[in-house]
């Protein structure tokens, strides 16, 4: 927990520039980009705060639940979104990559803190993804089992139309093949050899 403190109070420090970041870094991604751009700079500040201040709750207080329950809120989010999870990960080595040297900077003359913040910062990342990926992979198990039953329902569908098809089809087939029967026995001796082999 002293790791991750050390941490957060980097985080803390440079949360503006690393929202800034996010969103900057986000705005042409495929499935984040249309999302962020649906919410209002408000929304996206207010989603900032209350992540910060679950973050801040969780390694200061120990009060785990409201950060594990935003976590989860990702994870479903995601899933919902169609983000693949392995998509996640470059953007997460990226915010690593932009942090570090501000960790570095914060405690430019402690390297002993500057280690524990990186050691920190990599096991509040570690225990995120976890509970993200939990939610995540439920989420899109259900979603799966869901497509599967409407995927066996419509399955189901068109083989009952398919048999309705094939029933109203052979219908007239049968009428028309006994009316070719009788044809040919009531006009045996009309019927040339052609006529005969048309018939059948």
């Amino acid at each position: 927990i002293g790791h991750m403190k050390l941490y957060f109070e980097v985080n803390e420090a440079y949360s503006e520039e690393l929202n800034q970041w996010f969103q900057e870094e986000l705005k042409d991604h495929p499935v984040f980009g249309p999302f962020i751009a649906q919410q209002t700079p408000q929304m996206l500040a207010e989603r900032n705060r209350l992540s910060q201040e679950y973050t801040r709750e969780a390694i200061y207080d120990g009060q785990w639940r409201p950060y594990i329950t935003d976590l989860i809120v990702q994870g479903t989010m995601y899933a919902d979104l169609g983000l693949e999870f392995r998509d996640w990960y470059p953007i997460i080595a990226q915010a690593k990559d932009f942090i570090l040297p501000h960790i570095a900077t914060y405690f430019h003359t402690d390297h002993t803190k500057v280690l524990n913040a990186m050691n920190g910062l990599n096991k509040l990342t570690d225990f995120a993804m976890q509970g993200i990926a939990e939610a995540y992979f439920i989420e899109k198990r259900q979603k799966t089992e869901q497509l599967d039953k409407k995927q066996a329902a419509l399955i189901k569908e068109l083989e009952s139309f398919a048999y309705v098809v094939s029933h109203d089809l052979k219908s007239p087939l049968r009428g028309i093949a006994k009316i070719s029967e009788w044809l040919e026995i009531d006009y045996a001796d009309k019927l040339d050899k052609a006529g005969k082999e048309q018939l059948k």
